[in-house]
């Protein structure tokens, strides 16, 4: 007989597992293709991310440092200098783009922001003619920016054009079509550029803890109201890392999961697992990288996409559900041969 214990963990460790065969590999903080080329100074990064969440004034950037911090430390470990950024849906005052900027000196950025019907998204205007602007260190960091729904309306940049797309915390606002988005960064990226993709675990350890104690996994799942009007929910749908990596594979990409964990009491569950995963039965042991509070995904596009949606995220039932073409209409092979 298992115990209702045992039997959870056995579950989660089902279920962690994509819905296919999977190659993705795992993140042991040392890692990547342009590692050897930087001997990473993770008490800079975490300085200049506190600079730059200090200068936008923003409490929930001075709440996501640490988050944000372990995101760049990641980032670090592949990305070069002088390369392409695309930002996919900025928070409206410009932390990202600017962190980048004072540790990769990048040649080009482009960021992009919500600008969705229906209100399914609202956008916080700290806009001007299509730029960001953040001072910092006496030097006014600006970016070009353009409005863009990611679930319905194409990248307006051409294929094969940018170098890095991060993608952080936006995945699970997403409520129509999400592989629409990540098809259409798969298109834009250069062959072997990356897509740093970050979003909240739903299988994450403490998730696992508060269910055991009869409350819901999601990390933030409520129903937003302002001045008595409904924005509707704040995450739209929250992930398992073996979600993101099906969807992500299905789009053409090889991954390799970093998550992490940004609350320190996670660690608690941590060392908790290392002793359950010896239970007879659970032969799938969860760690931080599969089972941290943050799915982190380094996903560097690798071949043509082979599914237009994702059997593990959708129900395509009296829909074709492999279509050999971009959402924006250019097929998968036109788009491999104009690289």
């Amino acid at each position: 007989m298992y115990s209702p214990l045992r039997l959870v963990f056995t579950v989660l460790c089902i279920a962690y597992s994509p819905r296919h065969a999977s190659s993705y590999s795992t993140y042991d903080g040392a890692q990547g293709p342009d590692s050897r080329l930087w001997p990473i100074d993770v008490q800079k990064i975490h300085e200049v991310v506190r600079e730059v969440a200090h200068a936008t004034n923003d409490p929930y950037n001075h709440a996501s440092v640490n988050r944000i911090a372990l995101s760049m430390e990641r980032i670090m470990q592949y990305a070069q200098q002088r390369s392409r950024f695309l930002f996919i849906g900025e928070h409206g005052n410009g932390i990202l783009p600017s962190i980048i900027s004072l540790l990769l000196d990048p040649s080009w950025i482009q960021v992009t922001t919500w600008d969705a019907p229906s209100g399914r998204h609202k956008v916080i205007p700290n806009l001007a003619n299509g730029w960001f602007s953040l001072r910092i260190r006496n030097h006014t960091f600006e970016y070009p920016l353009f409005k863009h729904d990611v679930e319905q309306e194409p990248i307006p940049l051409p294929s094969a054009s940018i170098d890095y797309v991060i993608m952080f915390h936006v995945f699970e606002h997403l409520s129509l079509d999400p592989m629409f988005g990540i098809l259409e960064i798969h298109r834009v990226l250069r062959p072997g550029g990356i897509l740093f993709l970050s979003t909240p675990n739903l299988g994450s350890l403490r998730g696992i803890a508060q269910m055991l104690h009869g409350n819901s996994p999601h990390s933030y799942h409520k129903f937003l109201f302002r001045r008595r009007h409904s924005l509707g929910l704040a995450h739209s749908r929250e992930y398992t890392s073996g979600e993101v990596v099906s969807a992500l594979e299905a789009s053409g990409f090889d991954v390799t999961l970093a998550g992490f964990s940004a609350q320190p009491d996670d660690s608690v569950w941590y060392d908790f697992n290392r002793r359950v995963s010896k239970i007879p039965g659970l032969s799938v042991p969860l760690n931080m990288t599969v089972a941290g509070s943050t799915v982190f995904a380094v996903a560097q596009k690798a071949r043509a996409p082979y599914a237009r949606y994702c059997e593990v995220l959708y129900d395509v039932y009296g829909i074709g559900a492999e279509f050999r073409m971009y959402p924006n209409g250019e097929s998968y092979v036109a788009a491999w041969d104009s690289v």
